[in-house]
Formats: C-alpha cells, sequence, structure tokens
C-alpha cells in the first residue's frame, strides 16, 4: 500500500444567509480542509479538518499538508501508520511552528486519510474498521438553528421547523452575546415555542 500521491482540497460554500454568528465568529462561508491520500494500487482515502469558516487559515492547512507533510509521505508505506505520524508530528521544520494549530489540524486530516485507506484495504467503513456499533437510528441534535445573528422570529421559526417538520428532539442554541438578558430571552422564546417535548443544548 505506497502512496502515490497526497492531495488537499478545500470546500468551502457560501452560506444560504448573508451570514451567521457565534459569540466569537461571524461567517459567510462553510469550509473544510480535505486530504486525499491515493496509493499505487489506486486505494483512495479522505481526511477532513479545517476551521468550517475561514479560507484564509483553511489556506495555511493546505499549505501545511501539501508543502511540507506530503513530501514525507510520498513513496511511503501506508499501512506504517504510526512510523508515519510520529515522523511527520516530529518533522524538525514543523518543530519551530509547534505542535498544536496549523501543524495540528493538517496531521489530523493526514491521520484520518491513513485510517480511511487501512479501512478500505481491509473491505471495511472506517466506523467498522475502528470497531464501531452498528445502530438502526442514532439521535441528533439541529445545531444550525440558534445563532446568535438570527433574530427572534428567525429563532421560533427554525425551533417549530426543526421540531415539527424535521422531526430533530434536540436542538442546540448559541450564547455569548454582549448582553446576558438577550440570551435568557432568546432562551426563553425558543423554549416557549417547542414546548418541553424537545430538549435544548
Amino acid at each position: 500500500m505506497k502512496i502515490a500521491s497526497v492531495r488537499p482540497f478545500i470546500l468551502h460554500l457560501p452560506l444560504t444567509s448573508d451570514s451567521i454568528s457565534d459569540s466569537t465568529h461571524s461567517i459567510t462561508h462553510w469550509g473544510v480542509v480535505g486530504t486525499k491520500i491515493v496509493t499505487t494500487d489506486g486505494l483512495e482515502g479522505y481526511g477532513f479538518t479545517g476551521t468550517h469558516a475561514h479560507l484564509a487559515a483553511d489556506r495555511l492547512i493546505t499549505s501545511c499538508i501539501g508543502e511540507c507533510y506530503a513530501p514525507l509521505l510520498v513513496g511511503e508505506d501506508a499501512s506504517d501508520h504510526q512510523r508515519l505520524w510520529t515522523r511527520l508530528a516530529r518533522h524538525p521544520s514543523l518543530q519551530w511552528v509547534g505542535r498544536a494549530g496549523i501543524t495540528h489540524l493538517a496531521l489530523a486530516a493526514i491521520d484520518i486519510a491513513l485510517w480511511d485507506l487501512k479501512a478500505k484495504w481491509a473491505g471495511l467503513p472506517l466506523w467498522s474498521y475502528l470497531g464501531g456499533a452498528r445502530t438502526d437510528a442514532l439521535e441528533a441534535y439541529n445545531t444550525d438553528i440558534g445563532w446568535i445573528s438570527f433574530d427572534l422570529d428567525t429563532l421560533r421559526r427554525g425551533s417549530a421547523k426543526a421540531g415539527e417538520e424535521d422531526g430533530f428532539t434536540r436542538i442546540k442554541i448559541k450564547v455569548g452575546h454582549d448582553d446576558p438578558n438577550v440570551d435568557v430571552e432568546r432562551l426563553a422564546a425558543m423554549r416557549k415555542r417547542v414546548g418541553s417535548r424537545i430538549r435544548i443544548a
């Protein structure tokens, strides 16, 4: 399972609304950094990471993957995962930058792509290869309806839609407004709209 190529990429998509905000960020796009590792026998492994919203930072991560880590991986045995991870994590030139932030996010994408390759080589989905249990249903929650930038009417409509139309039994609201009373008002409006049958995080 020799590595033939390592290609980083960015998925950067505009939001359907103008922007959304939490207590620290306001974003107009969703962004995810991806890495595609291809072996000489044609297997493709994918890993994802990123800041999820900041294109300039995501470009730094892809640069770290493509210019720093990729040359260390091409020609190596992808199944020698632990040795490769250690080699990348201890790469001398990146130790000057540090083992956090950009270098850590870049390494995470490669790590996941290597696991994905091993799972594909074994003929299993990654969750199964890693020992995950199979269930018929997984309870999810909606985390996209409670942004701080949403006014009360938008918050109420989104809460109702999540519970009544989309079937969520759990929803998330963002807090951290400059005025804590605004957070309390928003939470009360959401609770009033969905009642006690939906959990709010």
